[in-house]
């Protein structure tokens, strides 16, 4: 069986989430209007998205449900 690697992050989740969005957005700012641009403005709103949700995730408000 071979060994899965194992990858030390050097930035967080979100900060990767960030730098990601930020290149795709200065890509589709570079193309033409189309379907290569429409799908670029994609990434970046689920990345966007992605990024919400893990600050929902980190958040120290968010708790349990009580019983």
């Amino acid at each position: 069986m071979t060994r899965r690697r194992q990858v030390k992050q050097v930035l967080s989740l979100a900060d990767r989430l960030r730098q990601f969005a930020e290149e795709a957005k200065e890509t589709a700012a570079r193309l033409p209007q189309g379907k290569a641009r429409d799908e670029a403005l994609e990434k970046v709103k689920a990345t966007e998205r992605a990024l919400q949700v893990e600050g929902w995730l980190a958040s120290r408000e968010l708790r349990p449900p009580e019983r």
